[in-house]
């Protein structure tokens, strides 16, 4: 079994309601490390954060933005040169 692909599970709160919260490891991260990040669903909402330091900053975008990215992602559309 790839437990790099297993959900990691962490308790987050709104400021009103705790809830359990499912982060997925990006399908293209690798065990090198590298610029991996994790992303989870909120209610209307996705959540992002750095793989390496899940305990840090993240972000949250509503879902429109969020699929927006991932196609601009995918398209190469953000690629650095």
């Amino acid at each position: 079994m790839d437990h790099s692909r297993q959900p990691n599970r962490d308790n987050e709160s709104d400021g009103h309601q705790r809830m359990i919260v499912e982060w997925r490891k990006a399908s293209r991260s690798t065990s090198e490390g590298g610029a991996c990040v994790e992303v989870a669903r909120f209610p209307g909402a996705v959540g992002v954060r750095d793989s390496k330091n899940p305990g840090g900053d993240r972000i949250t975008l509503p879902v429109s933005a969020a699929r927006e990215l991932a196609a601009r992602i995918k398209s190469g559309g953000l690629d650095m040169h």
